[in-house]
């Protein structure tokens, strides 16, 4: 968090923008005190972190998607590290993939990368 201290010797005048910008945020008594006795401004920038939702792009889960990460498996690696966990969890249902419902994404992101790469050794399973 950036921050800046400005720092008032007693008795002393406010200089520059201070000037213009001290009265609009405090009163007239506060402001002799401050000029009367010294004392520090401080000025701290406080931003919100980024909203990293906005960033991903709306990807629709249907059975052409899914074919497309049956055929190419090293570009469904890609692809699926781009995917939200509700688009993946939509993916592990449609292939029926056996997944524990407290798993966290990672863990659903492997088991899907798993069953792409050995889909024989999860068919066996699974039967």
């Amino acid at each position: 968090m950036p921050k800046y201290e400005i720092l008032i010797k007693p008795h002393t005048q406010l200089k520059g923008q201070l000037r213009e910008w001290l009265p609009s945020m405090f009163n007239e008594k506060e402001l002799d005190r401050l000029m009367k006795l010294g004392g520090r401004v401080q000025v701290s920038l406080t931003i919100p972190f980024t909203d990293k939702k906005g960033k991903r792009e709306k990807v629709e889960i249907n059975q052409q998607f899914i074919e497309n990460l049956l055929a190419n498996v090293k570009s469904a690696e890609e692809a699926i590290s781009k995917l939200e966990k509700k688009n993946l969890i939509i993916i592990v249902k449609s292939l029926k993939i056996p997944i524990s419902t407290k798993a966290n994404i990672q863990e659903v992101r492997s088991e899907i990368i798993k069953y792409l790469t050995f889909p024989d050794v999860w068919k066996d399973i699974s039967s």
